[in-house]
């Protein structure tokens, strides 16, 4: 049966793309009758999107044509759909930052417009452009905003793709039960619409799990159903992924040479669609068939090809695996410096996409997801009983109403019968008794409003706790993600090196740089510890400072000398450091805590020396607008920073990483411990900076002349 229902099937993709073929000739005829700028614009938008997967380049010029076009004419709504279609192919074509703009461009036009369904699809593509970045975190969330809108919308058949999507995130974070249980999901959505290249996508990558649980042979088989269904509609971008994935199985089946082939002619369609993800992803892969071979030198050659293609494209991921194949090779030729080299870059890469605080934080999100899912369904199974309760109710005071009314009927026409007389009586009885109920009733619904109030205000106070404690744990958290990372990243070091020392026989040289590195992240471990034991005790409130008479320039004279002999240590002799003073100040006399404002200007340097790469860095002082103050700043010509990252600068754990190629060590500690020295001093912190120009930070402290 189900070998029936496969043929059926690539029967039904065969007639799909005989379908698409003729919709394209369709199209370019209609486009030569010269249509209204309406039509024209879809009918261009609709070959750049039927074009892009197999022909990137001709669905990029029918896409600007119909930007050009839409722009000119104001669609907004065209114009947006133009913009996501742009987008999606330079994803194809592995631009990944251009891809992010173009969508970027199409979210504000539908948020614009409240277009739900353009928002879904939107947050979707987003999602699948940083996962490629290695921005697991923004990911997640792009998905979890799109099926949002996908639920809210009924969009079944879009659900679909995002769980798909969802699947390879978790496949890349290598959780493999967690993403064949989203592919799962995917798959059945694509059956119920028929969707027959989504279903091969879905057996590509269901095939793909199964290699990694070393089930090679159904691998296979289901790679190759997937591979058919692609070759029905060519798509060659899905029948090389195939071609891909089925020599990784081959490679674990030790068939290196099949291995090969098969990854030989993925590469010939990558390097013929121009895309930089995949052609850096195979290029690796055949490295490692040759490491497997102890072609050592071969390998070297193709992980070398693949980690620059990786690097210029910033493929974070593929970057990693280049690294570990390089360290792979070198190993295999004798050159232990280099292997050493490059499995280290292998190490920090790993770190910083599979980072505690990262994969807590994932966690975190995706059980939230799943908890409001769970919340959602209890909601309506009570809201359902609840229904039914109240129809039960008024069913039955519907019964009650009308025994009830049918005995007062009966009795009123007794009355009467009996006496006018005591009708009257009874007209005034039934009167009073109204009034009654009247009253009871207004008690009641004032008893009720009052209850209501009371709900509400025990709501809100277990809304605030709860979200107390939910922010408690998260600092928690944060605090022990962070330490874990930034103690065991020396440590590591440490440990590493030593054994180097003990355990091998280095040469003297290597041996001095071996002593320096153990030196320097010994330096950093016990700084890191310090910090810990300051904030400790300042959030404790056992923190004190001694005020007394000081010079600023001594302070400030120390503080040079010894960053002085610090900068040439770590490599940035370079960078001086100037001393400016105000000529209007003769040494001035400061009452305050020397050791702790040393402390403060240390920081300030440290961080200034860590982020300049050129240029110079001026420490000074220089009398404040505010009367009876001093401003003593630190200057330097680094990274800078932007509007965000200075909201945030001064909180602990607060980095600047978000914008920067370049990963800086530190736990994010030295600004928060500043900010809370510099309010204990009776003086505030602030900092001036722009993104790429520098920072400047100025600490305002009380000053008698």
């Amino acid at each position: 049966m189900k070998k029936y229902l496969f043929s059926l099937l690539l029967i039904l993709s065969g007639t799909v793309l005989f379908a698409q073929q003729n919709n394209i000739d369709s199209l370019q005829q209609l486009l030569k009758k010269e249509p209204s700028i309406e039509t024209r614009i879809d009918a261009l938008n609709r070959l750049a999107l039927i074009l892009r997967r197999s022909y990137p380049d001709s669905a990029l010029k029918y896409g600007e044509q119909a930007n050009k076009i839409a722009l000119k004419a104001g669609d907004s709504s065209r114009l947006a759909e133009n913009y996501k279609n742009i987008g999606n192919i330079y994803y194809i074509k592995n631009q990944l930052d251009t891809a992010i703009k173009h969508f970027e461009q199409a979210m504000k036009i539908f948020e614009k417009k409240k277009d739900t369904l353009g928002l879904a699809k939107i947050y979707n593509n987003l999602g699948v452009v940083n996962r490629i970045k290695g921005n697991y975190l923004k990911t997640l969330k792009y998905y979890q905003k799109s099926l949002e809108k996908r639920k809210m919308l009924g969009d079944i058949e879009g659900m679909g793709k995002t769980y798909n999507n969802i699947g390879n995130l978790y496949f890349a974070l290598e959780d493999l039960d967690l993403a064949m249980e989203y592919y799962q999901k995917s798959l059945i959505t694509r059956k119920q619409y028929n969707d027959s290249l989504g279903i091969g996508g879905c057996l590509n990558n269901m095939g793909l799990i199964q290699l990694e649980k070393a089930q090679y042979d159904s691998a296979i088989i289901m790679l190759q159903q997937a591979m058919e269904i692609y070759k029905n509609y060519n798509d060659r971008q899905g029948i090389a992924h195939c071609q891909s994935s089925i020599g990784l199985a081959y490679m674990n089946l030790n068939q290196y040479k099949l291995a090969s082939q098969y990854f030989v002619r993925a590469l010939n369609i990558y390097e013929d669609l121009g895309s930089k993800l995949n052609i850096a992803r195979t290029l690796i892969e055949i490295a490692a068939t040759y490491n497997k071979q102890t072609e050592y030198e071969k390998a070297a050659e193709l992980a070398a090809r693949g980690l620059n293609i990786a690097l210029e494209a910033e493929i974070i991921g593929q970057a990693k695996n280049a690294y570990n194949q390089l360290a792979t090779a070198y190993e295999g030729q004798q050159k232990p410096t280099k292997a050493l080299h490059y499995y280290k870059k292998f190490i920090e890469l790993k770190d910083s996409l599979f980072s505690i605080e990262k994969m807590r934080e994932i966690e975190s999100i995706e059980k939230k997801y799943q908890l409001e899912n769970q919340r959602l369904e209890i909601e309506n199974l009570e809201n359902d009983n609840m229904l039914k309760q109240i129809k039960l109710k008024q069913i039955r005071s519907q019964q009650i109403f009308t025994i009830i009314a049918f005995l007062i009927a009966i009795g009123f026409i007794i009355f009467l019968l009996v006496t006018r007389k005591k009708l009257k009586r009874k007209n005034v009885t039934i009167f009073e008794q109204n009034k009654e109920i009247t009253k009871q009733k207004n008690m009641l619904e004032n008893h009720r409003k009052h209850l209501e109030e009371i709900v509400q205000e025990r709501t809100k106070d277990l809304r605030n706790a709860k979200e107390k404690a939910e922010e408690s744990d998260r600092l928690k958290s944060a605090f022990l993600a962070n330490m874990s990372h930034e103690i065991r990243t020396p440590m590591n070091a440490i440990v590493g090196f030593t054994e180097l020392l003990n355990y091998t026989s280095p040469t003297a040289e290597e041996a001095q740089a071996y002593r320096k590195l153990i030196e320097e992240n010994s330096n950093l471990l016990l700084h890191l510890i310090d910090d810990i034991i300051d904030i400790a005790k300042i959030e404790a409130g056992e923190l004190k400072v001694q005020l007394k008479e000081i010079r600023i320039n001594e302070i400030i004279d120390n503080t040079i000398k010894v960053f002085n002999n610090k900068k040439k240590q770590i490599g940035k002799a370079h960078i001086e450091i100037e001393k400016k003073t105000d000529p209007n100040l003769d040494n001035p006399l400061l009452k305050t805590d020397s050791f702790r404002l040393q402390q403060i200007i240390s920081n300030l340097l440290d961080n200034a020396i860590k982020f300049t790469e050129e240029g110079h860095i001026e420490v000074g002082y220089r009398m404040a607008d505010e009367e009876n103050h001093l401003v003593v700043y630190v200057k330097d010509t680094g990274i800078g920073m932007t509007k965000e990252q200075k909201q945030f600068i001064f909180q602990r754990f607060g980095k600047v990483e978000e914008r920067t190629k370049k990963l800086y060590r530190g736990a994010g500690l030295g600004l928060a411990i500043s900010k809370n020295l510099t309010e204990m001093l009776g003086g505030r912190i602030r900092v001036e900076s722009e993104f790429g120009k520098g920072s400047t930070f100025l600490l305002e402290l009380p000053y008698s002349a």
